[in-house]
């Protein structure tokens, strides 16, 4: 899942000082991840949500039809 991978490449960059050689303090880099990762909980979360229920209601569905 790429959100994932990105979060693990996004806290190997604060580890590694990678941050600090591109000019970004840790303090600004480690407020930037914490948004980073709530704006993802926010849309990734209930849109999986969204994803199970359709699915839910497209198999029971199918299964009163005879599918």
């Amino acid at each position: 899942m790429v959100p994932t991978y990105s979060v693990l490449c996004l806290q190997l960059v604060l580890v590694t000082g990678i941050n600090q050689t591109l000019g970004i303090s840790n303090e600004w880099f480690a407020i930037g991840d914490s948004l980073v990762l709530t704006v993802l909980g926010q849309v990734l979360i209930p849109a999986s949500f969204a994803m199970g229920f359709i699915s839910s209601l497209l198999e029971v569905a199918s299964n009163e039809i005879g599918v």
